[in-house]
């Protein structure tokens, strides 16, 4: 799932250079295919649905959300891309680059697949299952040529400031471990019974 796309080049398939207004990409149906299947989800809003009343009976909704119902929640490409697209039209808009950087993480949780709910034959002829799930995320910032990234097993956020690399100086790619440590949760214990 790629986020606030304007402009992209399709080489596989036509070579076609598509304007996006919508800002989200995802790997398959083609992108015309997405465009048009927002059609089908025209009724999806932020605000709350206001209470009814059928007959004699006033019905109040459940709950806050409810404009949103009839969203897609599946994994597959389609479902994730009306899902951040819709998302990503009703956020509030932020005011730097930290609070889009937050903004991205919480809109690619929406999408983050965890380890056993897609699992498919590992090959056409296979009686094994293949695990499929989010085994990274990143967000670049482009104004200031910072990547960020997290993984599954480590959900804490890193960055690399490509300012400061010397990637150009060298023509051996320079490699490193994503997860540091693996998952650890921070105790904040300490913090307060200093209090």
């Amino acid at each position: 799932m790629i986020l606030r796309v304007r402009r992209f080049r399709c080489q596989q398939t036509t070579g076609k250079t598509y304007e996006n207004p919508i800002g989200v990409l995802t790997n398959a149906p083609p992108f015309e295919w997405h465009q048009m299947n927002l059609s089908n989800y025209l009724n999806l809003q932020a605000s709350t649905p206001s209470p009814k009343t059928f007959a004699t009976i006033e019905l109040n909704p459940p709950g806050v959300g409810g404009g949103f119902l009839g969203m897609p929640d599946d994994w597959t490409p389609p479902s994730r891309f009306v899902r951040v697209a819709n998302m990503c039209h009703y956020v509030q808009p932020v005011p730097d680059a930290r609070s889009v950087i937050t903004l991205a993480e919480h809109l690619l949780n929406t999408v983050d697949i965890p380890k056993g709910d897609i699992v498919t034959p590992s090959s056409p002829r296979s009686s094994q299952m293949k695990v499929e799930y989010t085994q990274f995320a990143c967000i670049w910032d482009l104004t200031h040529r910072i990547l960020y990234y997290r993984t599954y097993d480590d959900l804490m956020l890193r960055s690399i400031d490509v300012n400061q690399l010397k990637l150009m100086q060298t023509s051996q790619p320079a490699c490193f471990p994503l997860t540091l440590n693996g998952h650890s949760p921070i105790d904040m214990t300490p913090s307060l019974l200093s209090q």
